[in-house]
């Protein structure tokens, strides 16, 4: 990978030649095996043009999006993702049904998408999925079979979860949204923790 100016700590590589549409799993490492980012293989559609760049950033930002430090991004995004979790059964799904039509999270642009839930008292796991499959974004980021996240609610309370399927971010209640000309408050104290889930 290429970093994309001395010092920015935002590292790049396009593949090319590839079928358009194509799936593929990868990670990224120092040059050997003695770390990976995430820890569970990666993924990426290839575009219709058969290329896709990967982003690696290892700065910590404090934009609400997790996980804060190596985000692994990729130019291109499959569409139709669904919020998926042990909460869904309690408002008349199934729970951990990734193609559950009522869990369908809403395109605000730029890769974006956003679900409103009224979700009762309890301790929850849930995490963004492409809707369908078990590829999602959770506290890891990107990965086949991303971290959930537990959100410990004393009452009942309205939550919007947000995925950014380009950045490979995941983010609850107030995220910074300034790119598509939305508020952002990061002194807004929530209710709510992400933590991971054993």
């Amino acid at each position: 990978m290429t970093e994309t100016a001395p010092g920015s700590g935002i590292w790049t590589y396009t593949i090319t030649g590839l079928t358009p549409g194509l799936y593929q799993q990868f990670k990224i490492t120092p040059g050997d095996w003695s770390t990976t980012k995430p820890s569970a293989n990666s993924w990426y559609n290839a575009d219709a043009s058969g290329q896709v760049t990967i982003t690696f950033n290892t700065n910590t930002l404090s934009d609400g999006w997790l996980p804060a430090q190596f985000r692994v991004g990729v130019s291109t995004e499959p569409g139709a993702w669904s919020l998926v979790g042990n909460y869904m059964s309690e408002i008349g799904g199934a729970d951990w049904n990734n193609a559950d039509p009522t869990q369908t999270m809403t395109l605000l642009g730029s890769g974006v998408y956003a679900i409103t839930q009224t979700l009762p008292a309890g301790s929850w796991q849930l995490k963004p999925t492409h809707t369908g499959t078990w590829d999602a974004i959770g506290l890891d980021g990107r990965s086949i079979d991303a971290w959930n996240a537990v959100l410990n609610l004393a009452s009942a309370s309205e939550v919007t979860v947000y995925v950014n399927a380009l950045n490979g971010t995941v983010g609850i209640g107030d995220v910074d949204l300034s790119f598509l000309n939305k508020p952002f408050n990061p002194f807004r104290k929530m209710a709510l923790w992400w933590v991971q889930a054993p």
